[in-house]
């Protein structure tokens, strides 16, 4: 199994949901590429780059049968990946995915012809503002935990979070290792290929569940209604009183949920 990590988030942050799955699975999770060392944000356009680097990535250890698991980010990029490399994956549950109506995707690549993806995307301007330093990470933990977009993670989850967000100095300050110019690029680059995914949506091999929290601010209804449409045979659960940081604040459920589709699946191939 691999788990694909979101957008700001590295996979240590995801350990309660990985530890739960490592109980019946050999888990494997690699940093994207915006958390490789001297990577450059511009060097892409879109995310066709991160699913290929998916692609080299597992294929370097066996070139099939992975069971692909991504949240957001990382979920939109195992679908990409599943559909360019078809016998890749054999199960691919993706989780809270930013894949937005191929009308969006449109309109969002004339915003980029025109040049101004950077001002009009509602998450850019705010992800290259983020504050790069601390004076430690104790006053780092204690600064995202007034924010409300963590309200649902524990202080062992958020604590995760900030030591892999952030690499300490010399000098005892905390650092951002995922930089803003990254956070912002994927956001601005992000529905660029929509478009192309739901055309060829209907042709994913491998079994797909969809999973979304209940509270999302990120997965549209008419996403939904098109992935039902596309994959009237997948599996689509909803998480009660969970955010887009589903896999953070529920991973027994979500944990649950993944064992649940496989079993069924395992059942359905004997």
């Amino acid at each position: 199994m691999h788990f694909a990590h979101a957008n700001g988030y590295a996979p240590l942050v995801y350990t309660d949901l990985l530890e739960a799955l490592q109980q019946d699975f050999d888990v494997h999770a690699f940093g994207s590429r915006p958390m490789w060392p001297e990577s450059d944000p511009h060097a892409i356009k879109d995310w066709v780059p991160l699913a290929n680097d998916l692609i080299e990535q597992l294929s370097a250890i066996t070139p099939t049968g992975w069971i692909g698991v991504g949240h957001s980010l990382g979920a939109t990029t195992t679908l990409m990946a599943a559909l360019r490399a078809p016998t890749l994956f054999s199960r691919v549950i993706i989780i809270d995915p930013p894949l937005f109506p191929p009308l969006m995707s449109y309109l969002f690549s004339l915003v980029t012809f025109l040049g101004q993806e950077y001002k009009l995307h509602p998450l850019a301007p705010g992800a290259l503002r983020r504050r790069r330093s601390f004076p430690s990470l104790d006053e780092m933990f204690t600064n995202y935990r007034k924010k409300r977009v963590f309200r649902r993670l524990s202080d062992e989850t958020l604590r995760r979070y900030v030591d892999s967000l952030a690499k300490p100095s010399e000098n005892g300050s905390a650092q951002l290792r995922y930089s803003p110019e990254w956070e912002a690029r994927i956001y601005v680059t992000g529905t660029l290929q929509d478009r192309h995914t739901w055309r060829k949506l209907s042709a994913l091999q491998p079994p797909a569940m969809l999973i979304v929290a209940e509270h999302t601010n990120t997965v549209r209804p008419r996403t939904i209604q098109l992935f039902r449409k596309k994959l009237p045979q997948a599996r689509i659960v909803t998480i009660p009183n969970s955010s887009h940081l589903v896999p953070l604040e529920k991973p027994i459920d979500i944990a649950t949920e993944i064992r649940s589709f496989l079993q069924v699946q395992n059942t359905t191939q004997e």
